[in-house]
């Protein structure tokens, strides 16, 4: 894939590796990923950081869509109509049509004959909760850590191997949305 240049924003540390790792993946050499340390609400302070890109670059955005995707492309749309910026490359986690964030695509990224992982993981949080409604149920976050550290890759976010085919399947057809939208960017 011939890539021309652009500049990605995303969420956070997290995003911006497992975003690198995948352009990696698919060829795509000719961009920048940068973390903005925060969602929709983080956009108005990095107005000056997208605006700066765009003289040099296209510009896309990959943020979580969280609990409603329709209400997350409304926020972006507003803060940059206030900010005075055009960015026409949005993306929402994880899949740009529903509701979710990276760690919903990530649990997606594992074979199948490493489903039990998660399954357990559900398991665990149902005994939780059958046994006390005073703890605190993990997160995602969470969810995604004990995949890690029960295949024995890196755990910690910034720090793990998408490219570590033991344990990410970037070739998965939940990406697709993803690639496809990394395509019609590098087209212009």
């Amino acid at each position: 894939m011939n890539a021309a240049c652009y500049t990605i924003f995303c969420e956070g540390e997290s995003d911006q590796k497992f975003l690198s790792d995948l352009l990696e993946h698919l060829g795509i050499s000719d961009s920048e990923v940068r973390a903005i340390s925060g969602g929709v609400e983080t956009l108005p302070t990095i107005a000056p950081q997208i605006r700066q890109a765009l003289a040099t670059s296209s510009v896309a955005l990959i943020l979580d869509s969280d609990s409603n995707f329709h209400h997350r492309k409304e926020e972006i749309a507003e803060v940059m109509r206030k900010e005075e910026i055009t960015v026409d490359h949005v993306f929402l986690f994880p899949n740009n049509s529903d509701p979710g964030n990276l760690e919903t695509l990530l649990e997606q990224l594992n074979s199948e004959e490493h489903q039990a992982i998660h399954d357990c993981f559900e398991d665990y949080k149902t005994c939780l909760a059958n046994n006390s409604s005073d703890y605190l149920m993990p997160s995602q976050k969470g969810k995604i850590y004990a995949y890690c550290e029960a295949m024995g890759c890196e755990a910690r976010a910034p720090h793990r191997d998408y490219l570590n085919e033991e344990c990410w399947n970037l070739d998965a057809d939940v990406l697709e949305p993803l690639t496809e939208f990394f395509g019609a960017l590098t087209k212009q």
